[in-house]
């Protein structure tokens, strides 16, 4: 609603850091309807690069991760926020629900594998390298491939893929 916006704004015009303090405090909070709730996620996903980047390593993005991780319906939102944040101490995380542990959304399942190749570490590689297996859909594999495809900056990253070139079995998909 018009009300609801107006507030984010507001909140998101202020000075500082204070309107990020205070939307991160509001995501964390149950018993905010989640149309609020998503709505203030998106304004911190839109100012967390810029005017809010000192929040990113904050306890209260940590409590935000923590407190909407359980709402199934806004997990592409809160692995956005953990790679947003660079936040590799939600790795785990990420790697669980890449994994499908706890029945997992393919639409959930797509998002933390891209989150594992955002935050660009070896250990999203070798998480990531778990997935290429036969038993996992095509789709998955094509998500992993590309995941992989943006950690440029590993050599092992790089060797996986080369390896799938000049392996004829891996063009199964």
């Amino acid at each position: 609603p018009l009300q609801t916006e107006l507030a984010l704004g507001a909140m998101a015009a202020s000075s500082g850091t204070d309107g990020g303090e205070s939307l991160l405090k509001l995501v964390s909070d149950s018993n905010v309807n989640r149309t609020v709730r998503t709505a203030a996620l998106k304004t911190i996903l839109i100012h967390i690069h810029g005017k809010w980047n000192t929040l990113k390593k904050s306890d209260l993005v940590r409590k935000a991760i923590e407190g909407l991780q359980t709402d199934r319906e806004l997990l592409p939102a809160v692995i956005d926020l953990v790679t947003a944040c660079e936040r590799k101490d939600f790795q785990g995380m990420l790697e669980n629900f890449a994994y499908n542990n706890g029945n997992i959304s393919t639409t959930v399942r797509y998002a933390a594998i891209q989150g594992l190749g955002k935050l660009k570490n070896e250990q999203s590689v070798i998480a990531l390298k778990k997935l290429l297996n036969p038993t996992e859909s095509p789709e998955i594999r094509q998500q992993v491939i590309m995941a992989l495809g943006t950690i440029t900056s590993s050599d092992n990253a790089m060797t996986i893929l080369q390896e799938m070139l000049l392996n004829p079995k891996s063009a199964d998909f």
